[in-house]
């Protein structure tokens, strides 16, 4: 009798075993992700069996899956812009997600991203960190992904794309420097471009830029260089640090490094002496970074 439920037991699993693995080898009728990649050389892509696909990035503020309004469920909000929106990998109001990368991750699962076999496409069922559109004012919306957690969006063969992070092509910060790098309280140049440069505030604590090439508008034919400071005009703090690469905005874009935040506006020289021209809208404009000065700390 022992020997009868055995045999039984062995057929019963073997059976499912092989139904599941024939399951698993079946040919997957959705697209080959690869396709979708806009930065291959920035992903490490595998294909397992049937529809077992990882798509492994950095995560990041640059991370994100392109996906479009026509193709979704999310009801589409009246104001777009066009027809894109993107899905986040990374927590977009953390104030360092500019600047720093995150781990690498496998985007299938994070966004839960599966193969309808029914229609042959791939869809995203998840929205762990939201998502964004640009409205008809150009502005950026960031919405919550929660309210929309399980709704699906198709991810279209042609149209979608994964944009991911790429380890940091600029050069190390450090280069820059135009003074001693012992006035620099702290510094850490990571793999994903991630810097931590802690100075002194004071008046001789500044980023060099140019006024050529800058985005920052109203700057009429102004050209030559310019100064971001890192304190106002009339304030002198003492003992008082600051993280230039957060209050100003540093990140690095296309293998250079770049100014987007202009708290206390930027000065320059003419015949007359020091100027200072400040604007309330130059938010993410870019000036690029020639070099810098960090005053030693007291």
């Amino acid at each position: 009798m022992k020997i009868k439920i055995f045999a039984f037991l062995v057929i019963f699993f073997s059976c499912f075993c092989m139904e599941r693995l024939a399951c698993q080898n079946q040919s997957c009728p959705c697209s080959n992700l690869y396709d979708n990649l806009n930065d291959a050389e920035n992903t490490v892509y595998y294909e397992g069996l049937g529809c077992s696909r990882t798509v492994y990035c950095t995560v990041g503020y640059w991370t994100w899956l392109t996906l479009s309004w026509e193709l979704s469920d999310i009801p589409t909000p009246s104001d777009i812009y066009e027809d894109t929106f993107f899905a986040f990998t990374w927590n977009h109001t953390d104030p360092m997600g500019v600047y720093a990368g995150g781990p690498i991750t496998d985007l299938v699962s994070l966004l839960g991203m599966q193969c309808d076999r029914s229609t042959s496409q791939w869809i995203v069922t998840r929205y762990p960190f939201g998502y964004s559109y640009f409205n008809q004012n150009d502005e950026k919306i960031v919405i919550d992904g929660y309210s929309v957690e399980g709704v699906r969006s198709i991810v279209s063969s042609t149209d979608s794309r994964f944009s991911c992070a790429n380890m940091c092509r600029c050069s190390d910060l450090m280069s820059l420097v135009e003074d001693s790098s012992e006035n620099i309280l702290y510094t850490f140049n990571g793999n994903h471009c991630s810097s931590n440069f802690t100075c002194n505030a004071d008046s001789q604590t500044f980023i060099r830029s140019s006024f050529d090439g800058s985005e920052i508008p109203g700057i009429g034919n102004r050209t030559g260089a310019m100064l971001i400071p890192t304190i106002p005009e009339e304030d002198q703090p003492e003992h008082s640090s600051i993280n230039i690469m957060v209050e100003l905005g540093i990140y690095c874009h296309e293998g250079e490094w770049y100014v987007t935040q202009y708290p206390y506006g930027v000065t320059y020289m003419d015949d007359t002496g020091t100027k200072y021209i400040t604007g309330e809208d130059w938010g993410g404009k870019k000036s690029k970074v020639l070099g810098f000065r960090c005053t030693k700390w007291p």
